[in-house]
């Protein structure tokens, strides 16, 4: 992990400990991909994923559970 995410991982971890708040890991990829499925209504979305180097075609069948 680069310095910045090092540093904001630290950040975020004290927060959650000042605020009593739990501290919820996101897959950024995926967060995007259900956000579109959202606005859309798509049940099933096959999605063209751009970023930097990072460059997928996905399908989602369905959707991504709760991990509470």
């Amino acid at each position: 992990m680069g310095a910045p995410l090092q540093v904001a991982a630290i950040v975020v971890r004290v927060l959650s400990q000042l605020w009593k708040k739990p501290t919820v890991a996101v897959n950024h990829c995926v967060a995007h991909i259900e956000m579109g499925r959202i606005v859309t209504g798509a049940d099933d979305p096959v999605v063209l994923y751009v970023s930097g180097g990072n460059t997928q075609v996905i399908a989602l069948l369905k959707a991504r559970e709760s991990c509470n």
